[in-house]
């Protein structure tokens, strides 16, 4: 359909039915994994799968680029038809057999789910469309946010079969998890926003190194998340999400101190420990919350656990993105002098240094608490 569309419409209505498939298969991959995978390896393949995923981040810009020079902007979306029905073919062919499925009387939330997907939308629209936050646009995103937002709560509370149980949230161990995940993607996020802002404006590298040098993450991501899984199979899960935060906060520490004058490598070195941690980080806590969960509830959790994720990556490409503007110090990035871009930089990676020290003393002061008698 979007290879095939005619008009902008048509694409965009296309590329909606895109997300609605890609938002099913990411969250059906991870609780199938929970599901058909032991428990002693589970960590195992929630690295594997964040490794693939950091393969198509890595690879997507440049293969993209190349079907768009040889076969247009088109080309880009029929090349996804084949490459489905096989996918298709094999998934068939090989995925294991489906138990008999639970609770077949289930009716489905369908308020709760519109309700859910306006709070979603307006939510979105409210960090992506206007360049300026307090406008009356904004406004009305906000405000259409928190009532459905309210309303949802509301219908979940009376629904006999509820999209989202709310006594999940009850549990601190989910809510902990799912939270640390918002907060870490937004880390992530904010060296994709700034990152290249960076390394064009500040550092004076052209367009074509920058996007080597942003590659770079990715590709520690692809290379760490592997080991990652071995090491949360072998040493649980507690202690390595401790250490993934703490890698995070330590190389947006890094960042928010390292001269220009450092280089290439000296950039380099923080998103190592940064891209690393992440992907420590997000094995262990995939796999914690993952384990944890019951049977019934493991494709429920594994939707909100990618919804956390977006979140995350949406929220911290605003407001890390507003923190880099302010700190510049102007209302044209693209003009602003290298060094005011270096402060901007400095500034950001402070504010998200301290975030993620924050979520580890948190996480350490909930363990000690529960360690304590009562």
């Amino acid at each position: 359909m979007c290879g095939g569309a005619a008009s902008l419409f048509l694409l965009i209505t296309a590329r909606l039915a895109q997300g609605v498939g890609a938002a099913i298969l990411m969250s059906l991959s991870v609780a199938l994994i929970s599901r058909v995978v032991p428990k002693e390896r589970i960590g195992s393949a929630m690295g594997l799968v964040g490794a693939t995923s950091a393969v198509g981040t890595a690879l997507g810009p440049s293969l993209g680029g190349g079907l768009l020079y040889l076969f247009g902007w088109q080309g880009v979306f029929l090349i996804h038809v084949p490459l489905t029905l096989l996918f298709f073919l094999a998934f068939k062919h090989l995925a294991p057999q489906e138990e008999q499925p639970l609770h077949l009387k289930k009716s489905f939330d369908y308020t709760g789910t519109f309700l859910l997907a306006t709070c979603l939308a307006s939510y979105a629209l409210l960090m992506t469309l206007e360049e300026t936050f307090f406008c009356k646009t904004n406004a009305c995103f906000l405000l259409t946010c928190l009532i459905s937002f309210g309303l949802f709560i509301l219908t979940e509370q009376k629904a006999r079969f509820p999209l989202v149980p709310l006594g999940l949230f009850t549990q601190c161990a989910s809510t902990g998890h799912l939270t640390m995940g918002i907060v870490t993607s937004g880390i992530l996020m904010t060296n994709l926003v700034v990152g290249p802002y960076y390394l064009t404006h500040g550092m004076g590298l052209s367009t074509q190194v920058m996007g080597l040098v942003m590659s770079f993450g990715p590709l520690i991501v692809v290379m760490t998340g592997v080991p990652a899984g071995r090491l949360v199979d072998r040493y649980g899960t507690k202690s390595l999400t401790l250490v993934g935060l703490l890698s995070l906060s330590l190389g947006s520490f890094l960042l928010a101190l390292i001269p220009v004058s450092f280089g290439i490598p000296g950039y380099l070195a923080p998103v190592t420990l940064i891209a690393g941690g992440y992907a420590l980080f997000q094995t262990a806590n995939n796999t914690a919350l993952m384990t944890d969960v019951m049977d019934h509830d493991r494709g429920m959790m594994s939707g909100l656990l990618n919804l956390s994720r977006y979140l995350g990556l949406m929220t911290g490409a605003c407001a890390m993105g507003a923190v880099f503007a302010f700190a510049t110090d102007t209302s044209h990035i693209e003009t602003a002098p290298a060094q005011n871009v270096a402060v901007g930089m400095h500034a950001t990676f402070a504010v998200t240094s301290i975030l993620g020290a924050c979520i580890a003393l948190l996480l350490l002061l909930r363990g000690w608490l529960r360690s304590q008698p009562r």
